[in-house]
């Protein structure tokens, strides 16, 4: 079955198909937009130049200031891509959970939960990549449906 005939049957309200990561195009068309959007929460969390390189797979330091200064000149990687994404929605659900400024602290913040051990969930997120990511990510969506 083709992914038209599928989408033409879904039903309202289903997530769509997530962006083909693969294609060089869809990549392109999305990485400005996402170097710009995490550079500006970056900028709201206060994180150093480093923990920002880490967030985004231990890039250099000299690559981040070339993403931030030409983003639209530059195509993301999936793996980056996925990480800008997670960034994003972690920011969201912050947003959505609590007030601007502890939103935007709270990254930085030494939490107790066992995710965290004590230390910021940037820090824990930085360690274990990806994964730690997504799991930040799905905690957050989780205290945000129990409210």
């Amino acid at each position: 079955m083709s992914a038209n005939l599928v989408n033409a049957h879904s039903d309202v309200g289903q997530q769509q198909l997530p962006p083909d990561l693969h294609d060089a195009a869809t990549r392109n068309e999305l990485s400005g937009a996402a170097i710009v959007t995490v550079q500006g929460i970056f900028d709201l969390w206060g994180l150093a130049s480093e923990s920002a390189c880490d967030l985004l797979g231990g890039i250099s330091d000299r690559t981040w200031q070339r993403w931030k200064k030409g983003p639209e000149r530059q195509m993301l990687d999936q793996d980056q891509l996925t990480r800008a994404s997670l960034i994003i929605g972690i920011h969201r659900a912050l947003r959505i959970l609590y007030s601007k400024a502890y939103a935007d602290a709270w990254p930085t913040l030494d939490d107790q939960h066992p995710l965290f051990a004590g230390r910021t969930p940037v820090y824990a997120m930085s360690r274990g990549g990806i994964p730690a990511m997504h799991a930040t990510r799905q905690l957050l969506d989780g205290w945000r449906g129990a409210r």
